[in-house]
């Protein structure tokens, strides 16, 4: 009977009975709107997992009554827009259900690997939860996420927002929604020609051919923005300047001889929103190129740090 189900070991209320949400307030809020679809749930939900995590997952209870009732809003509906075919209504009542159930599947995976995520995180307690109108459109998105991999992207936009609210706008969900395989390979491989978090420098190899054509991609989606400079200039009344650049898990440490201005793409603040969520890696070939078309000319007593 559907009211004897009890849930599997590897669901998503067994992470969320066990973690300890004093440390980060935030999280009983999100969560709870994520899963429940409400928002002021709060501790009595919470106090639910602890006690008995099944109770997190909604039955379903008196499945023959429930679905003779919603058929028969159905057909009421369907009289209405002078529609009378019983079979067309019974696949609207399978695949309703079909996409709800499914959709709710994807939301509490989302919310375990969130919750996986903030696991050894440290939060200050007055840090207020993401907004409702953030999290409204959140649900949206993270109820179509069916991959594994999809399902682990929303849960690190989630998990970066509630640690820090405001971290990702509006625009860089939408975006974030478009993230196929494809576009999601050139974020991480593009992420190691980031400097400072905050420009790629326009280099030989990547101003041409297919390094210009996905920097064109990008820049087509909002990501980053052609056409700009970056400057590191000398400190006043010194002859040199010390200067320290940051690509990737790299630092590079040196005295500016001479104005240093680098011809770059800039990111866009929904870039920087995306490109944080980007593995920190170092593009060894990048760091040759940079340093030997841009940096040895202007830089002298040259240390790499590597990170």
């Amino acid at each position: 009977m559907a009211n004897d189900l009890e849930p599997t070991e590897n669901k998503w209320y067994h992470v969320l009975a066990n973690f300890d949400y004093l440390k980060i307030p935030g999280a009983v809020r999100a969560i709870s709107q994520l899963v429940t679809g409400a928002a002021d749930v709060g501790s009595a939900f919470l106090d639910a997992g602890k006690a008995k995590g099944e109770q997190l997952s909604q039955s379903i209870r008196d499945t023959t009554e429930a679905r003779s009732k919603t058929l028969a809003a159905y057909t009421d509906a369907a009289v209405k827009v002078g529609i009378n075919d019983p079979k067309l209504i019974e696949r609207t009542l399978d695949y309703t259900a079909i996409k709800g159930i499914r959709e709710q599947s994807n939301r509490e995976k989302v919310a375990q690997e969130t919750l996986l995520l903030l696991e050894d995180q440290t939060v200050p307690d007055n840090t207020p939860p993401p907004e409702d109108d953030w999290m409204n459109i959140f649900v949206d998105y993270a109820s179509k996420a069916t991959s594994e991999r999809m399902q682990k992207h929303w849960a690190a936009i989630l998990a970066g927002e509630i640690k820090k609210p405001g971290s990702f706008s509006f625009s860089t969900l939408q975006i974030m929604s478009m993230m196929d395989t494809n576009f999601a390979k050139l974020i991480e491989k593009i992420s190691g020609w980031v400097v400072e978090g905050t420009y790629i420098p326009k280099l030989q190899a990547n101003n041409r051919g297919e390094p210009y054509d996905d920097l064109f991609r990008l820049s087509s989606l909002g990501i980053i923005s052609s056409g700009h400079s970056y400057f590191y200039g000398l400190y006043p009344n010194l002859e040199v300047s010390p200067v320290v650049i940051k690509p990737n898990n790299t630092v590079i440490v040196g005295k500016i001889v001479k104005e240093l201005h680098i011809s770059c793409w800039l990111l866009t603040p929904s870039g920087k929103e995306v490109f944080s969520l980007a593995t920190k890696k170092r593009d060894d070939q990048f760091i040759q190129d940079f340093m030997g078309e841009v940096i040895s000319k202007s830089v002298s007593e040259i240390q790499i740090i590597n990170q």
